[in-house]
């Protein structure tokens, strides 16, 4: 049966990517059901057999060449498509392969399938049992090489580990904040980890802003603040101005040149005239910032009532952004993971620990990175957030891929500075004592500045 959305993924996919086509052509078999999705296809494959890469813009020439030859009906569509899915990487340029892949695979085999079905169920109404037998023994069936396992000493699978450009890696941090946490990659989970009113959201908010900035598509699910609220933190970070009329000038903090005589890291600050943000000037911001493509993807806000949501229903609300709004992500932000509703009965730490795992399986299903972020235990006591620092769950520090701590004392708060360090990363070594110092300014919307290291 033809699903056309699907179909439009699987072409826009050989379009663009050259490592969705690696993937989809050595089980492609000209098999797509709509006529004028099946065409651009099989031109896609063929250009690749022929250059090695995936078409890209140079489809339109290709659309040209074959374009005489194409009834009206089939140019038409084509055409269209082409049109819409311009118009789109402009906006977006991301694309993720692995996950498209998963989905044309398993619709290839149902295709394959459903053709054998019909095959065998006309030679066996015609009486024709030999015939029927050799169909089936004749049927091959259509999987990707690395569903049926890889050889680790192959030449293919060490140049694929290697692959810096696989589209696994996405983006970093700048500075040496950046440097010290690495890329972020498909199929993480990250998490921040903090008390209360250190400004989690923000960083989770910050680094969804930055994953746009690189072109990537992002989900921010939102469990504890409004839309509205945080449709105004997005456009007070892009307008770097106060949601509330200042009293005076705003303070914006500096790294001082030299550590204090203690030995600490301080700051100077440099005071600024910031007028109050306005719906006018966010939306005369917006201006600009579509004619300098600043942003290079799409941002979808999800917003449910605390504990009212399962992983389920972001699962199924995914699946829905992505049949009717053709809409696939690559970063998935939640705000943050504990406040969603376990789907087991138990004790607390093991509904926590269900999401957390809930959340990492997420990442490894649509081929994302996911970020969330938690409250630790260390609020009471006054210490440094380290490693067992997680609450209630010690699935929180088990299923995460990087574990960023964000620490901060009261007059750390006052001199605009935070600490951040990294308390765990499953793919890099990392020094847990090694400790970034971060200028921010809440009050304009950034909880990033500068960073630095203390010498």
């Amino acid at each position: 049966m033809i699903d056309v959305k699907i179909e439009k993924q699987i072409v826009t996919g050989m379009i663009m990517s050259t490592e969705f086509l690696e993937g989809i052509v050595p089980i492609f078999r000209e098999q797509l059901q709509a006529p004028a999705t099946n065409k651009v296809a099989t031109w896609c494959a063929t250009y690749f057999k022929q250059y090695g890469q995936a078409p890209k813009r140079h489809i339109k020439d290709i659309f040209k060449q074959h374009s005489k030859s194409l009834p009206d009906e089939d140019k038409f569509l084509i055409e269209e498509f082409l049109d819409r899915l311009s118009k789109k990487f402009k906006v977006s340029k991301s694309f993720n392969a692995t996950y498209i892949l998963d989905i044309a695979e398993e619709y290839l085999r149902t295709i394959a399938l459903e053709e054998l079905h019909n095959r065998l169920g006309t030679a066996i109404d015609n009486g024709a049992v030999t015939k029927g037998e050799n169909i089936i023994k004749k049927f091959e069936r259509a999987a990707r090489p690395e569903t049926k396992g890889i050889d680790p000493f192959s030449n293919e699978a060490i140049l694929k580990a290697f692959d810096d450009d696989a589209g696994d890696k996405l983006f970093r941090f700048p500075g040496v904040l950046g440097d010290t946490v690495g890329d972020f990659e498909r199929e993480y989970l990250a998490a921040f980890f903090g008390i209360r009113g250190t400004g989690k959201t923000w960083w989770l908010l910050w680094t969804g802003l930055l994953a746009v900035f690189h072109g990537y598509n992002v989900v921010f699910v939102s469990l504890e603040m409004s839309e509205k609220q945080i449709v105004k933190r997005i456009h007070q970070y892009l307008n770097a101005k106060p949601t509330n009329k200042p009293k005076g000038r705003t303070e914006i903090p500096e790294f001082c040149d030299e550590e204090d005589e203690d030995g600490e890291v301080t700051t100077v600050f440099k005071k600024q005239r910031r007028k109050q943000l306005t719906m006018r000037t966010a939306m005369s911001k917006m201006v600009d910032i579509d004619e300098s493509s600043l942003i290079k993807a799409n941002f979808k806000l999800i917003t449910y009532p605390s504990g009212y949501a399962s992983v389920s229903d972001l699962k199924a609300h995914l699946h829905n952004m992505e049949y009717y709004e053709d809409f696939v992500p690559d970063v998935i932000i939640t705000d943050y993971a504990d406040k969603f509703k376990p789907e087991i009965d138990g004790e607390m730490r093991h509904k926590i620990g269900s999401i957390w795992k809930a959340h990492k399986a997420l990442a490894q299903e649509r081929k994302c990175l996911v970020l969330t972020a938690s409250q630790t235990n260390t609020a009471r006591t006054g210490k440094d957030i380290g490693v067992g620092s997680a609450a209630e769950s010690m699935e929180k520090e088990n299923e995460p891929d990087i574990l960023i701590a964000l620490n901060q004392n009261p007059i750390q708060k006052k001199q605009g500075l935070m600490r951040t360090c990294l308390t765990k990363h499953r793919h890099n070594e990392y020094d847990i004592i090694k400790e970034i110092y971060i200028t921010q300014c809440y009050s304009i919307g950034r909880p990033y500045l500068d960073s630095k290291v203390k010498s």
